[in-house]
């Protein structure tokens, strides 16, 4: 079958409409490519954000946890009396008192002066 020019003037709607539905179909491609690259890089984007809040959450959780191990070993110091106000005067106090009621001649101790506490003594190391 051989095309003349009284078939071409009838396909020549046709012939038209398929040329520009192919450059349309060929832009809504590229258009759609365009958009994933778009959404993949917007979604990378959005993941290293979630890694790094999710890198500063767990960080601010430990910290609170060896907050609360601090807070607590101080409280436990502070009760057993490593740690507030010194009471020297009230120990010579009552040093003197157990030495009058068990009729203690001679009881010898001596208070020097502070220095920092080693970390071996303390509760947990």
């Amino acid at each position: 079958m051989k095309l003349d020019a009284a078939d071409l003037k009838r396909l020549k709607w046709a012939l038209i409409l398929l040329a520009l539905l192919s450059a349309l179909g060929g832009a809504a491609v590229l258009g759609a490519q365009w958009m994933q690259k778009d959404a993949d890089k917007k979604n990378r984007e959005a993941s290293t954000t979630r890694k790094d809040i999710q890198t500063r959450l767990t960080r601010a959780r430990d910290e609170e946890q060896e907050l609360r191990e601090k807070i607590s070993r101080y409280q436990n110091l502070t009760a057993h009396g490593y740690v507030g106000n010194e009471m020297r005067l009230d120990w010579i106090e009552t040093i003197a008192r157990i030495k009058a009621n068990r009729r203690i001649q001679k009881l010898d101790y001596e208070f020097s002066p502070q220095r920092p506490v080693d970390a071996a003594t303390l509760p947990g190391g």
